[in-house]
């Protein structure tokens, strides 16, 4: 299994927040140009949200979890299965067309990137399936013309009239800048000998020479091949179409927000904080008027008072005083010698 360091696409928005509509539309290309070819193989996903939705190293779109995929064959499937805010409407009716359904579900996920949230929740089950099968959300004021009608078309309530997913490919949104090199079906690379580095390595893992000829040649989209396709991935870029545009890229506000924890106010006010008032303040407690008391207390005038006090204490009348006091507990056995 390929190990994918970016995390994934709901971790993102939690993170940072939603998308504006240039980094939605960046990523959203490589998600549709993914879930094309799935549906161009007889798969349909079957649970498509942007926690299955990951990031590798470049920041490009990685689809996974195919726990709930499903090879369509012509017919339609009735499974109820998925993640209920992303559920299609006719999948409550369990019957329905597998890859029609993905396209509701990416619908959803595109509202998700651009708004923050999901256009379809309630407090229960019951009013959860009400909502969906209503098919009524808040279309987001700050997206285009385009944009608002392109989320229209996806999260269409009727699967009949809901875009496939090469009508969704054609989209003006989708390829809005993009008019040179507009999004268009993936088509496989020629098939190539083996890599003989990653043969060696596959090699040392415990593969057989022979498994992993047969299963390249014939693509048979088992583990070895699948062994072999991730290390041939990471070792070379493999040969095919890449799409434009990294899947997120920060706008100018995000890095402007940034920069302004490190502006030269920011800055000033740190320094403030050994400002001179501070400086100051410490002086404080070195100035003149304190070295002046601490002075005092030890001057001439202080130190004869205190000897005075000193000498009031043994002065013949304290004396006396004190013989006062201790003579009545003398012994009457014993005169008393004066």
């Amino acid at each position: 299994m390929e190990h994918v360091r970016g995390g994934d696409l709901r971790e993102h928005l939690q993170t940072y927040g939603r998308m504006t509509e240039r980094e939605a539309r960046a990523a959203f290309r490589q998600l549709v140009s993914a879930l094309h070819y799935c549906h161009h193989k007889g798969i349909a996903h079957r649970d498509l949200k942007p926690a299955n939705i990951l990031f590798d190293t470049n920041n490009f779109i990685k689809l996974a979890d195919f726990g709930f995929a499903k090879e369509m064959k012509g017919q339609n499937l009735s499974t109820f299965c998925g993640t209920m805010y992303y559920l299609a409407p006719e999948i409550f009716k369990q019957d329905y067309d597998g890859c029609k359904a993905d396209v509701w579900s990416l619908g959803v996920t595109l509202y998700k990137m651009v708004m923050g949230k999901v256009p379809f929740r309630g407090k229960n089950f019951v009013r959860q399936r009400e909502k969906i099968l209503a098919g009524k959300f808040k279309v987001p004021h700050f997206l285009g013309r385009q944009g608002q009608s392109f989320l229209n078309k996806l999260l269409t309530v009727d699967p009949n009239q809901r875009p496939t997913m090469e009508e969704v490919m054609e989209d003006p949104w989708l390829n809005m800048g993009q008019e040179e090199e507009p999004l268009r079906p993936y088509i496989e690379p020629p098939q190539e000998d083996l890599d003989p580095h990653v043969t060696e390595m596959m090699l040392d893992l415990g593969f057989k020479k022979d498994k992993i000829k047969q299963s390249v040649k014939q693509r048979t989209f088992n583990k070895v091949m699948g062994t072999y396709r991730i290390l041939r991935v990471t070792q070379t870029k493999m040969p095919g179409r890449t799409i434009r545009e990294k899947a997120i890229q920060r706008s100018p506000d995000d890095v402007q927000g940034k920069a302004i924890q490190r502006s030269p106010d920011a800055v000033q006010g740190k320094a403030i904080q050994r400002s001179a008032d501070a400086v100051q303040e410490k002086a404080i407690q070195r100035s003149p008027d304190a070295v002046l008391e601490k002075v005092i207390r030890r001057s001439p005038d202080t130190v004869q008072e205190k000897e005075n006090q000193k000498m009031t204490q043994r002065s013949p009348d304290a004396v006396q005083e004190k013989t006062t006091q201790q003579s009545p507990k003398l012994s009457k056995d014993k005169p008393v010698v004066l």
